[in-house]
């Protein structure tokens, strides 16, 4: 299965979250997706999580070490595709 990636931005924006919620190193971003959601239509809600369950993918960036976490349906929904940060500070998968 791809992997999700997380543009620079939005994984230095996780790795920030998560240390200001005081949930490092083994913290990130939870990734879910909406009832909505299909692989055409990725819409997500995302939180802050202290860690993974042991069912998630974890997805790792390699240069900074933000983690987010997601469920199986939502792994299935963001396959490929690349987390990022817009212009309002908002996270959204593309």
């Amino acid at each position: 299965m791809p992997n999700l990636t997380m543009e620079p931005d939005a994984a230095r924006e996780i790795v920030d979250l998560v240390a200001a919620a005081g949930v490092a190193p083994e913290g990130g971003l939870r990734v879910q997706a909406l009832a909505s959601a299909t692989a055409d239509r990725p819409d997500v809600t995302v939180s802050v999580a202290a860690t993974a369950t042991d069912t998630d993918t974890v997805y790792v960036d390699d240069a900074t070490g933000a983690r987010v976490f997601a469920d199986q349906a939502t792994a299935d929904v963001v396959a490929g595709r690349a987390l990022a940060l817009v212009d309002d500070g908002e996270f959204t998968v593309r």
